[in-house]
Formats: C-alpha cells, sequence, structure tokens
C-alpha cells in the first residue's frame, strides 16, 4: 500500500527584522554567547558539531586543536564521523583568539564550548541560551539553533552564491538535500537574478 504524499516544511529561517532584534540581544550577551551565536549563523555548522552532542553519533563538538585562526578554519568532525573545514570570517576569529586564550593552559583536545567541569557544553545549553535570547528579543515564535543553519543557507543562495559552494559549506553528501533551500528564496532575490541573467 503506498503512503500518502507529505507535504515537505520549508526550512524555518529568521526575518530580517527577527535577526536584526535577536543580533541586539546578542551584543548584550556573554562573549562566549556571542561566539556560540556568530558559529551557528556565519558558519552554517550545525550546533552538535559546535558544542558535541553525545547521543547524535556522539559529536565531540569543537575542540582546541580544531581551531586554525591563520587560515581561518575550523576542523569540524561532523555525521558519519568525517572530518570537513568550516570556513571562519573575521569577526569569529577574533572572538575565537579570545576564547583560545582564556584556554590557553588546556589540552588541545579540550572543549571549546566547555562546562566548569570541562566537559563539552552539550546541546540542550545551546537551545537555552538561543530560545531566552529569542524570547528576549521579543520574537512572537522559538528560534532554535537550527534555524541559523538554514537561515545561512537561503541567505548565500539569496545573495546569488553558486549552489555547489553552498552544498559545501553545509557539508551535504548529496546536492538534493542542499536543493530544498532553492524552493524558498525570496522573490526579490529571483527578480534579481532573473534581470542580471535572464537578458
Amino acid at each position: 500500500v503506498p503512503y500518502p504524499a507529505v507535504a515537505e516544511r520549508p526550512p524555518r529561517t529568521l526575518t530580517a527584522a527577527e535577526e536584526r532584534a535577536f543580533m541586539a540581544e546578542v551584543e548584550r550577551a556573554s562573549a562566549e554567547v556571542e561566539l556560540l551565536v556568530r558559529l551557528l549563523r556565519r558558519t552554517g555548522l550545525r550546533v552538535g558539531e559546535i558544542v558535541g552532542h553525545h547521543r547524535e553519533g556522539r559529536l565531540p563538538g569543537l575542540r582546541i586543536a580544531d581551531v586554525d585562526l591563520e587560515r581561518r578554519l575550523l576542523m569540524v568532525e561532523g555525521k558519519g564521523g568525517r572530518t570537513l573545514p568550516a570556513l571562519l570570517d573575521e569577526r569569529s576569529c577574533g572572538l575565537l583568539r579570545k576564547r583560545l586564550r582564556r584556554l590557553r593552559d588546556q589540552r588541545p583536545g579540550a572543549p571549546v564550548f566547555q562546562r566548569p567541569s570541562g566537559k563539552a557544553r552539550g546541546v540542550r545549553w545551546a537551545r537555552g541560551v538561543i530560545r531566552r535570547l529569542g524570547e528576549r528579543a521579543g520574537i512572537q515564535r522559538r528560534i532554535t539553533p537550527h534555524m541559523m543553519r538554514h537561515t545561512f543557507a537561503t541567505g548565500l543562495l539569496e545573495a546569488g552564491a553558486n549552489l555547489r559552494a553552498v552544498q559545501r559549506l553545509l557539508r551535504h553528501k548529496k546536492l538534493e538535500t542542499t536543493l530544498v533551500y532553492t524552493d524558498y528564496i525570496n522573490s526579490d532575490a529571483l527578480r534579481h537574478e532573473f534581470e542580471r541573467h535572464g537578458r
């Protein structure tokens, strides 16, 4: 018996107004919280890849040794045990540099985001941080870390980024996984691309 077709849910992203309100709250937060949000929003990393996830294949999260500030790279252990690079912008590098100064006496395998015990913070902590920031920003719906990844992807595509480049930045194995974002690019971005290439 064939299963009925299930409507695909669009990726949940932040609107421009929500992002402005959210980032205004981030600027009032601690340096650790700012770094977390910056990495979520500007690298497209999954939250577990940043802070560790014990259930999802035991992702360790970012470790001190994973950070290469000279090349502006993170070596990220993701799904399936694959280690792939993630690119860093200048602001994230500055925040990471300060964070690593605070952790300079720790071993290279120590987590960048850690509890007082020295263990990785974990996804539950990150979800709570993002939810509280959204509430303080007055956003009416619940904000999650994964929305940052979706916002990163759609923002790149709306700015005209190459689909293959977005696939690599998101570390998707299959292009089909990335293609879902193309259905939700806003009409202004589509108009711009049409006028730029449709002559």
